[in-house]
């Protein structure tokens, strides 16, 4: 028996009223704030139409009971960007109000509210601070479900919601060292909390870290904890966290690194309590200022681990490479893999292009503009985030590669992620619990068991051609294949792209692209072909 979720209206109360402390901490520091401190505001309304023609609305297959069907749908989007800078507050918020309207059948409308806040307020000047953060946004469920976007009605999209309020002290001791001791208060809550279960956690984290007169030899001690609880859960989630970390560095741009410590975590099931001395050992080459590699190896709970970054930068490319290994949960549901930042890579490279001394804040910009009016995707792969209440061990390479030129700029991306559970015989989250939605292909485990035994592997390379200082050419191609051994399925996903954008003014540009979605799988009903014809007006005023 299923425990009632008599929560989720505990938790959506919960979440306004961190909503209220985070702005009622903002409204207090400005308003006590001296008339004389200076401060910097921008605030920048903005919005975008964008109007759609798709012949697969529903992402169905059309070879059982349900037929294909076309639609004109029209998006709305006002919204606004601010932020504000002062010496003791700043804040910085995305809002934006999203109206799809669809031609043929009215009852599918909808509103949906997307906010990304981030504030952070100097209580007492130089030792307490307190961040507050919400993000609302939309998912999709389930990576066995259709992955469309709000002009689809796929029944797989949710309304998914984020609230910290994190207070934490700081203080230096001088040269030696610096100490940081962090408590957050972190609530989640989600249009549909009986698949998705909605959570709230503590977290507690303390460090030490050494300062600059230890330049030979780093150190550093770090402990967390964090104590998580599902409303539809009846057991709680654990993970706690001591560890200490080194580094020698044998030259200045040499150094042997190594961690070692203790972690106790409870996840429930199978792993019920996954606990014991991890440890781990590598090095950091940084042979100038545009390379930077690392490399590790050691132990775990789970078995031997390891880890490879590498970053280089060249003025007209950028080169990055990424092994992990770790412990993941959509707990953590708006970073689950963490994989395919267009907009981080373009910042990479745009900064070796910059001359010296350029505003990072001017960088970044620079970087939205090539994402936006160009046409360029937010994720260089498909959206690869979903919905589960367990916990995971992600094994994740992606590597990329950028280049942009006066006319040019091309983008190139592959990934391979593995994901095993922790928590396979948890009764609560049994992999033996299915539902079909009609025989449209989406597959929903109750607490997303077939999310978090799956791989995946892909890539995706993106052109972007500038025909005149104004008008751009732009070109997509994505294509990911996905196991989930739970269910004997296999799935191939290819997205295609071209369009052309166009900068009319400096504040108003547009986009005008057609795009094939197309999903083949040995599961017969859950494959799909949409072609989509979108022209979109962008403005900031």
């Amino acid at each position: 028996m299923l425990l009632t979720n008599s929560a989720n209206k505990n938790s959506y109360h919960h979440g306004a009223l961190l909503s209220l402390v985070i702005y009622s901490t903002a409204a207090a520091l400005l308003l006590f704030s001296p008339k004389s401190v200076a401060y910097e505001w921008l605030f920048t309304p903005n919005g975008r139409v964008d109007l759609i023609f798709t012949d697969n609305v529903t992402l169905v297959s059309g070879k059982g009971l349900t037929e294909k069907e076309s639609d004109f749908v029209t998006r709305l989007i006002p919204g606004v960007y601010s932020k504000f800078t002062s010496r003791r507050f700043d804040s910085e918020t995305d809002f934006r109000l999203r109206n799809v309207i669809f031609a043929n059948q009215s009852e599918r409308n909808r509103t949906t509210v997307l906010l990304n806040t981030r504030n952070t307020g100097e209580i007492v000047k130089d030792f307490l601070f307190v961040d507050g953060n919400v993000i609302m946004r939309q998912q999709n469920q389930s990576l066995a479900g259709r992955q469309g976007d709000d002009a689809n009605i796929t029944g797989n999209l949710e309304d998914v919601q984020l609230y910290t309020v994190s207070p934490y002290v700081r203080q230096r001791f001088g040269n030696l060292a610096s100490g940081e001791v962090r408590y957050a208060r972190i609530l989640t809550n989600s249009s549909r909390s009986s698949s998705f279960f909605n959570s709230q956690a503590h977290t507690y984290q303390g460090s030490l870290i050494s300062g600059s007169d230890f330049k030979t030899l780093e150190w550093g001690l770090n402990y967390s904890k964090q104590d998580i609880d599902f409303d539809q859960r009846p057991d709680s989630v654990k993970i706690e966290t001591g560890i200490a970390n080194v580094q020698y560095n044998i030259t200045r741009r040499f150094g042997i690194t190594g961690t070692g410590g203790y972690e106790n975590n409870t996840f429930g099931g199978a792993f019920a309590d996954t606990k014991g001395v991890r440890w781990s050992a590598g090095f950091v080459w940084i042979p100038n200022r545009r390379t930077n590699l690392e490399a590790s190896f050691g132990q775990r709970f789970f078995g031997d681990t390891y880890y490879f970054k590498f970053d280089h930068a060249r003025r007209l490319s950028a080169i990055h490479a990424l092994y992990r290994e770790d412990i993941r949960s959509a707990w953590n549901i708006f970073n689950i893999d963490g994989s395919g930042n267009t907009l981080g890579l373009l910042t990479t490279l745009l900064t070796s292009q910059a001359p010296p001394g350029t505003d990072p804040a001017d960088i970044s910009e620079a970087a939205q503009i090539l994402l936006t009016e160009l046409g360029f995707p937010g994720s260089l792969a498909f959206g690869q985030g979903f919905l589960t209440n367990r916990f995971f061990l992600q094994k994740r390479f992606e590597s990329s590669i950028a280049f942009n030129t006066e006319k040019n700029t091309l983008v190139f991306r592959a990934f391979h992620i593995d994901r095993k559970p922790l928590d396979a015989n948890n009764p609560f989250l049994a992999t033996g619990i299915l539902a079909l939605d009609g025989g449209l292909g989406t597959i929903g485990i109750l607490g997303g068991g077939t999310q978090v035994n799956q791989k995946q592997i892909g890539g995706s390379g993106t052109w972007s051609h500038r025909i005149t200082a104004r008008t751009s050419f732009n070109a997509n191609l994505l294509f990911r294949h996905i196991e989930f051994p739970t269910l004997f399925r296999k799935d191939d996903e290819w997205l295609a792209r071209v369009g052309f954008s166009r900068r009319f003014t400096e504040r108003v540009f547009g986009l005008l692209f057609w795009r094939l979605r197309y999903r083949t799988s040995n599961f017969q009903l859950a494959e799909y072909t949409e072609n989509r014809l979108q022209a979109s007006l962008a403005y900031r005023f």
